[in-house]
């Protein structure tokens, strides 16, 4: 009962910090959303602040969690450095993309906790046998050692698949005001934001010999493999 308890109280936490804001929540809303005497919600997290903590490990635990799952089942099933790369790229975007609440509270950390964000990246770490960037490293090599991908630095292409992954979900208001958006279809929006990261970051990464191919009309030419690894294939 103990641990049902702990996490019912996380849960509620979870809601009640994306509803209110860290600043904004109070220990009775959360022991009332998880139906839990207030008492017993600092029993078990003695303060706001290591609740609010202990949240942000929740959330990238589990967001961790589905990512390696997802990218063990990918390099099972196959080697093939393009299949790896556009596979994290789906895997890690349906990932960040799973909870509104998840992406209200991890902007929250990034902006006032990022402390938090980077300690549960370690305990997150630390609980899985399986580091994610080291089997996309060995498939980008893979892909540069075959002559599939250009021979830039991994690091980058590593930061910028991150990046544009994530800074829909952490800057939406500020695209909202810019580009006059508005998301009638949020599910069909978001997939057709996912095939645009993997279009994106195939055009950077495959390799061109002819530099014809670095103009517009040259590009086109990369559609056929940009189809092979749609959403469908990917």
């Amino acid at each position: 009962m103990s641990s049902d308890s702990r996490t019912r109280i996380l849960e509620a936490a979870i809601q009640v910090f994306a509803q209110k804001g860290p600043h904004g929540a109070r220990m009775e809303d959360i022991g009332a959303e998880a139906k839990i005497n207030k008492a017993m919600v600092y029993y078990y997290y003695s303060n706001k602040e290591n609740l609010f903590q202990q949240a942000i490990n929740l959330i990238i635990n589990r967001t961790y969690s589905e990512i390696i799952e997802g990218m063990r089942e990918t390099t099972e099933r196959t080697d093939d450095p393009v299949q790896v790369l556009v596979r994290f790229v789906r895997v890690h975007f349906s990932a960040f993309s799973r909870s509104k609440e998840w992406t209200q509270l991890l902007l929250e950390a990034l902006s006032n906790k990022p402390e938090y964000l980077r300690s549960a990246f370690l305990n997150a770490f630390e609980n899985e046998n399986f580091k994610e960037s080291e089997v996309i490293e060995q498939a980008f090599r893979k892909g540069v050692d075959q002559g599939i991908f250009r021979d830039i630095d991994f690091r980058q292409v590593f930061i910028s698949i991150i990046g544009m992954n994530m800074v829909f979900f952490l800057a939406r208001p500020i695209a909202e005001v810019l580009l006059d958006l508005e998301i009638k279809d949020k599910k069909s929006f978001l997939l057709d934001r996912e095939d645009s990261i993997v279009d994106m970051l195939l055009r950077g990464v495959l390799k061109r010999d002819d530099p014809a191919e670095e103009t517009g009309e040259g590009y086109a030419a990369l559609s056929p493999v940009l189809k092979k690894f749609g959403r469908n294939a990917g």
